[in-house]
C-alpha cells in the first residue's frame, strides 16, 4: 500500500493500514460458501502485520495461506483466488477512500490474474478458430454449403475427442490442463479442415468424370484415405513423443493432442463423406462441377496461379528443389539461436495486471523478492547453521526461521516443527521471476548440501528454475525423438 500522491505515509495512513490488516481474517469469501472467511485459510492465528518500507512511502502486508486448504479447488475457484479478490475489494472499500492505493501481488494475486485472463478463453478460442476457418473456406470454395459441412465435421471430431479426453482425465489416466484444452480446440479444427480440403478436392475432380455422386465419392475416398491416415498417424506419433517430457503440462499435451487428431481423422473419413454424398454436386453450388472430363492439369499454365506454379515445378524440378533446400538451410541455420530462458511476470501478460503493478511497487520500495520469498525446509537441528548460510548469500536480503516474520518488540515465536523439519524464509534482492533469483536458488541448494543433504529449497524462484531446467532437458530429448519417429514413418510410407 502507498499514498495516491506518492508521498510519505502519515501516522494516520499507518493507522488505517493497521485497521485494514486487523480485519483481513474476517474478509468474506462468498464464492466458497456462506460464512466462509479468509481467516479460515490463513497460517497462524494472528492477523497479518504491516511492514513499512525504509523510505516511508509504502507498506507491505504479507498474507500467508495454508498450502493445502488455501489452494484446494472448490468448484472452479479456490481460497487463493477468492482471497486475492477479497483483498482487492477490501482495499477498494477501506483504503481508497482515505487516499491510499493498494495492489495484491505474490502467488495469490498472480493466480487470480491468470484466472481472470483465462475465464471463458476456451469458448473464445473455439469461436475465433471456427470463424477464421469459415472465412478461409468461403474464399477457397466460394460456396455457402461446403464450409459449414467442413466446420460441422470439425466440431463432431472435437466432440468425440473431448468425450474420450474427459473420461481419461476424470479417471486420472492423463493430466489435463487449460493449455492442453486450448491447443486441442485449435488442433482439431485445423486438422479436420486440412483433411477435408484433400477429400473435397478429390471429390470435385471425380465429379468431372463420374455422373454418379456415389461413384465419385467412393473414388475420392479411396484416393484420399491413405495420405490422410498417413498424415494423421505421423502427427499422432509425434505428439505421443511428448510423453517423454518431465513437465507434466507438456507430457499431458501429448495424448490429448493425439486423441484430437484421431477425432478429426474419424470425422473427416465418416461424417464428412456422408454429408458430401447427401448434397452431391449441389454441395459446390453455385460453382457446380460439370461432367466435362476437364481437370486442373489440363489447363496448367493457362488458368490460375496454382496451375502456373505446377507448370513451373514440372519444367524445372531440379532448380526447384535446390532453391527450396537452400532456403530451408538458411532458415535452419538460426535454430541454435533458440533459447528457453523463461519469461518474467510482466512478459506473461499483454497488459499491466494488479499483480504486475504490485511487483513493480514492491521493487521500488522493498527488496524485489519480498512478495515471493524463497522457502527452505531443513531439519530442526540444522536450522541455525542453515540460516547462517542463507543470510550470507549475496543474493539474499534477509531471512528468518518460521512461518511469519518476527514482529519488532514482540516476544519471539518458536518455529513450527513438522516431521522434524522447520521452515526458513529468505527475501531475495532480485524478483522471483528473474535469472538473478534463480541463480540465488541454485547457490543456496549447492551451499546447503554442506549443512544438510535433506535441505530443500522451494518457492516461486525455485519453481521457475526447476521448470526452466526441465524445459531445457525436454527440448534436447523430445525434438530429436520426434524427428527420428517421423523419419521412420516417412520411410515406411514412401518405401524409401
Amino acid at each position: 500500500m502507498q499514498r495516491g500522491d506518492g508521498g510519505a505515509l502519515t501516522p494516520q495512513d499507518l493507522e488505517a493500514v493497521g485497521e485494514f490488516a486487523a480485519g483481513v481474517p474476517a474478509l468474506p469469501l462468498p464464492e466458497l460458501g456462506e460464512g466462509v472467511e479468509l481467516g479460515d485459510f490463513l497460517v497462524g492465528d494472528a492477523p497479518p502485520f504491516p511492514i513499512p518500507s525504509e523510505d516511508g512511502q509504502a507498506v507491505l502486508l504479507s498474507v500467508p495461506l495454508d498450502g493445502v486448504t488455501g489452494t484446494a479447488a472448490s468448484g472452479e475457484t479456490s481460497a487463493l483466488v477468492e482471497g486475492a479478490e477479497a483483498l482487492r475489494l477490501g482495499i477498494e472499500t477501506s483504503l481508497v477512500p482515505v487516499r491510499l492505493e493498494g495492489n495484491v501481488g505474490g502467488p495469490g494475486g498472480l493466480i487470480a490474474d491468470f484466472a481472470d485472463a483465462f475465464a471463458g478463453i476456451d469458448g473464445i478460442l473455439l469461436g475465433v478458430a471456427l470463424a477464421v476457418v469459415l472465412v478461409i473456406l468461403l474464399i477457397v470454395y466460394r460456396s455457402p454449403i461446403l464450409p459449414f459441412a467442413v466446420l460441422l465435421s470439425a466440431v463432431f471430431g472435437l466432440s468425440a475427442a473431448s468425450l474420450v479426453v474427459y473420461q481419461l482425465a476424470v479417471n486420472d489416466v492423463i493430466t489435463l490442463s487449460g493449455q492442453s484444452q486450448g491447443i486441442l480446440f485449435i488442433l482439431v479444427v485445423g486438422a479436420a479442415t486440412d483433411y477435408a480440403l484433400l477429400l473435397v478436392s478429390r471429390f470435385k475432380e471425380a465429379l468431372h468424370d463420374e455422373p454418379s455422386s456415389w461413384v465419385a465419392l467412393k473414388r475420392a475416398w479411396l484416393g484420399s484415405v491413405e495420405p490422410i491416415v498417413a498424415s494423421a498417424a505421423t502427427v499422432i506419433l509425434g505428439l505421443l513423443c511428448l510423453l517423454l517430457a518431465e513437465l507434466r503440462s507438456t507430457s499431458g499435451l501429448g495424448p490429448v493432442g493425439a486423441l484430437g487428431i484421431a477425432g478429426a481423422l474419424l470425422a473427416s473419413l465418416t461424417f464428412l463423406p456422408a454429408v458430401l454424398l447427401l448434397f452431391g454436386r449441389k454441395a459446390f453450388w453455385p460453382f457446380t462441377p460439370k461432367l466435362d472430363h476437364v481437370h486442373a492439369e489440363d489447363v496448367v499454365g493457362t488458368k490460375g496461379i496454382w496451375g502456373r506454379v505446377a507448370g513451373l515445378v514440372g519444367k524445372h524440378p531440379r532448380r526447384t528443389w535446390v532453391l527450396t533446400l537452400a532456403a530451408l538451410l538458411v532458415a535452419a541455420a538460426f535454430a541454435p539461436t533458440f533459447t528457453a530462458s523463461g519469461a518474467t511476470i510482466e512478459e506473461t501478460f499483454l497488459d499491466d495486471t494488479d499483480a504486475i503493478v504490485a511487483q513493480r511497487v514492491i521493487g521500488e520500495h522493498f527488496p524485489a523478492g519480498s512478495a515471493n520469498p524463497v522457502q527452505i525446509i531443513v531439519p530442526e537441528a540444522d536450522a541455525e547453521a542453515a540460516l547462517v548460510v542463507v543470510t550470507a548469500d549475496e543474493g539474499v536480503e534477509s531471512a528468518f526461521i518460521g512461518l511469519v516474520p518476527p514482529v519488532p518488540g514482540a516476544p519471539a515465536v518458536p518455529p513450527t516443527v513438522v516431521d522434524g523439519n522447520v521452515l526458513i524464509q529468505a527475501t531475495t534482492i532480485d524478483a522471483a521471476d528473474t535469472t538473478g533469483a534463480q541463480d540465488t536458488v541454485q547457490r543456496l541448494r549447492d551451499d546447503l548440501d554442506a549443512v544438510s543433504t535433506e535441505a530443500l529449497v522451494g518457492g516461486n524462484a525455485a519453481t521457475n528454475l526447476d521448470v526452466l531446467q526441465a524445459s531445457s532437458r525436454d527440448l534436447k530429448v523430445i525434438v530429436p525423438t520426434i524427428l527420428v519417429v517421423i523419419f521412420l514413418v516417412l520411410s515406411v510410407l514412401l518405401r524409401s
